[in-house]
């Protein structure tokens, strides 16, 4: 295994894999000093079902190869890999969508016998306009067959690269030109967070008209959690479109749960979030002057099933105009925030939970509750609830 310039590539980890019809073998090992590795107990794969995935050690970027549909004897085989690649310039959005800190490109190359070759390279960013090159992986001289890049999760394009011709140690043309402007991008509305059960919207920005994307969910917690499917959802061209789901009843509070488009006929799949959370009043329905109590759960940094996290501040509101409730606030902080009050902050505990009591409402009251961000979560708003004052 080689760079591009011809060198060896060590301590590379090469991972393979063989799929039958009702179970898989795997196993892994690394590259040496000469680039050399030895993948041992691999059984024979026929009918294309053998896999063998490379990670690179470097810490410039992350690099990746991923060979599929492939098939070998029982006696194995021995092959080299080395990239080649494309050069790329890249221009930041500076007014547009938050900036980037590395580009994500994956470009897929398939030979004549239907092997699927991905080539994946994160290139950083270095000013409002970035040059560099992604690799291409190929055992011989191949066309692409699709690319796209990624500057997060939820932003991202597919890359007009059919047909470029690639093979292994050569730099392919011509040189691809990409702005972050053209970009599409994925987020959920209305602060993406929410009781499970909220019915919101899943924001398509900058989709091109006709693209049919599969819509998908699926939660961060458990880790059995399954894939749900939303349908399909083909854009208009306008300028955001928007698709009405609802987060399922039975998503854990306290998580992510992720939201997937796949568009049908090209490579581009985004992701965002909708936060889990909850604000529950002790009584839904009480006397003038009796005493309730506010407690949830919001996300928090490292919390995972029993495992602890970084506790937070927990800040809820109030107002008692039905019509003020019927919007969460748009921004946070301070005494009043656009017709809702501070009730008081407090502090969860290790696993998000929060309570804050001894709270008397006078007339029927609505509550929310705001949580701050942290380096897993961004800040958001719980969902409303009511409380009524007889």
């Amino acid at each position: 295994m080689y760079t591009y310039d011809g060198q060896p590539e060590v301590n590379a980890e090469a991972d393979w894999l063989v799929f039958t019809d009702t179970d898989y073998g795997f196993g892994y090992a690394s590259t040496n000093a000469s680039g050399h590795v030895d993948l041992t107990g691999v059984p024979e794969a026929t009918s294309k079902s053998g896999e063998v995935t490379v990670y690179l050690d470097n810490t410039s970027d992350y690099g990746m190869y991923d060979l599929n549909n492939m098939s070998w004897p029982a006696t194995g085989f021995n092959g080299g890999l080395q990239p080649g690649r494309l050069p790329f310039t890249l221009v930041r959005d500076d007014d547009g969508w938050y900036p980037w800190s590395s580009a994500r490109v994956r470009l897929w190359a398939q030979n004549p016998g239907g092997e699927i070759h991905l080539a994946r390279t994160d290139i950083p960013q270095t000013g409002s306009t970035t040059t560099g090159y992604a690799r291409t992986i190929s055992t011989g001289p191949e066309s692409l067959i699709g690319g796209s890049i990624y500057f997060w999760d939820d932003e991202g394009m597919e890359l007009p690269v059919d047909g470029v011709q690639v093979s292994s140690g050569a730099q392919a043309s011509p040189s691809q030109t990409v702005s972050q402007t053209d970009a599409q991008r994925l987020w959920m509305d209305d602060w993406g967070s929410g009781k499970p059960g909220t019915t919101t919207w899943l924001v398509l920005d900058n989709y091109p008209a006709g693209w049919v994307n599969q819509v998908y969910g699926v939660a961060d917690y458990p880790s059995s959690a399954k894939v749900k499917s939303f349908g399909s959802f083909t854009s208009t061209g306008a300028a955001t479109d928007g698709k009405r789901m609802t987060i399922p009843s039975t998503a854990a509070p306290g998580y992510a749960y992720w939201v997937l488009a796949s568009h049908d006929s090209g490579p581009l799949s985004l992701q965002t979030k909708f936060q889990t959370c909850t604000l529950k009043p002790s009584k839904a329905t009480v006397s003038k002057g009796a005493a309730i109590a506010l407690s949830g759960i919001v996300p928090i940094k490292g919390h995972y099933g029993s495992k602890k996290g970084t506790p937070k501040y927990v800040t809820s509101y109030k107002t008692t105009s039905a019509k003020v409730a019927k919007y969460r606030p748009a921004k946070a902080g301070g005494a009043t925030v656009r017709g809702w009050t501070k009730v008081g902050k407090v502090r969860t505990d290790g696993l998000g939970k929060y309570r804050k009591g001894s709270i008397r409402p006078s007339r029927t009251t609505w509550y929310c509750a705001w949580y701050p961000r942290d380096v897993q979560y961004w800040g958001a708003w719980t969902s409303v609830a009511k409380v009524a004052v007889r």
